[in-house]
């Protein structure tokens, strides 16, 4: 009888200790997701905050071209037009940093985190943040690429230093000025050109509204996960 008292005790222990075991390694990963998904929540803030500059600069500049022309009446006489326009060429996609949010994804352990809340709220945000990705980059591929860009690279000179190229021997704009301001006085490719930059004004703006909503779900969510630490740590 004392046998079997000794071997059930023993099992029961094993027990306990594979099941301590488990729930700390349980632990180990929740403290690792929700730390990895501050992390990138983090990281992502501060893309959606370089994103809303970039367009608030890019309105601007499109704005400062439209009042030049409406004042002047023409686009060539705009001072350091090509350098304007040349700025209208630059293009910013959807930032996405979900790399812990795809690790739960792919292993299926949503479940490692205890608050059912919180989950709800990730999985909810992603699934937001994977929207928005898709309209900003619909409207950069369908819109931007294909009915901005090429206007604008067909009429502007393509100088390296306004692309971060600051080598002096490359000096093209005096070598070309001649034929560029000629394209800028033709009706059919100021016509164009005007539509291109109102255009891209419309696209950059819808595009920083849909950042500036998802930027407020991702502070809302840092927030619920930093509290979410604090419980667990």
């Amino acid at each position: 009888m004392l046998e079997f008292a000794v071997i059930v005790a023993g099992i029961t222990i094993s027990f306990w200790i594979n099941e301590w075991d488990s729930r700390k390694d349980d632990s180990v990963r929740q403290l690792h997701y929700v730390t990895g998904l501050i992390s990138d929540l983090e990281k992502q803030l501060v893309l959606f905050e370089n994103h809303m500059k970039f367009s608030d600069n890019t309105i601007s500049n499109a704005s400062a071209i439209l009042n030049e022309f409406r004042a002047k009446g023409n686009l060539s006489s705009i001072d350091e037009i090509n350098d304007k326009l040349s700025r209208l060429m630059y293009s910013n996609k959807y930032p996405e940093v979900n790399t812990i949010f795809n690790e739960l994804e792919s292993t299926g352990q949503f479940d490692i985190i205890d608050n059912d809340s919180l989950t709800s709220k990730i999985i909810k945000y992603y699934q937001n943040s994977n929207n928005f990705s898709n309209r900003v980059n619909s409207n950069m591929d369908l819109v931007y690429y294909q009915e901005i860009f090429p206007i604008i690279k067909s009429s502007i000179v393509i100088e390296p230093k306004n692309f971060g190229y600051t080598q002096k021997e490359i000096e093209l704009f005096s070598s070309l000025n001649k034929s560029f301001y000629k394209g800028l006085s033709n009706p059919s490719q100021e016509f164009d050109l005007i539509n291109a930059i109102s255009l891209s004004i419309v696209v950059t703006n819808t595009n920083r509204s849909y950042v500036a909503t998802i930027k407020e779900e991702a502070e809302e969510l840092l927030l619920a996960l930093e509290k979410e630490l604090l419980e667990i740590q």
